[in-house]
């Protein structure tokens, strides 16, 4: 599943449906997340991934916190 930011989904539910899925997976090491879901970004989106400090990010909670304020500078949050 691709996040596609023209399509009309919050962010959150994007990560929180990525992370579901890993659950039924029984994934169990907390890096794998941050490290597959950039995987589920377009190449617009998956930009700030890569200039992102080594080390920067320590776990999943603090992955999600970055990648939202990232992807709200870029865009501005959706309203229903």
């Amino acid at each position: 599943m691709k996040y596609d930011p023209d399509e009309i989904v919050k962010v959150e539910d994007h990560i929180e449906n990525f992370y579901l899925h890993l659950q039924t997976l029984e994934v169990r090491y907390n890096d794998v997340p941050c490290r597959l879901f950039p995987c589920t970004l377009d190449s617009r989106e998956v930009v700030w991934y890569h200039i992102l400090p080594p080390k920067s990010i320590q776990n999943w909670r603090g992955f999600k916190k970055v990648f939202v304020e990232k992807i709200l500078m870029i865009r501005p949050p959706l309203c229903y």
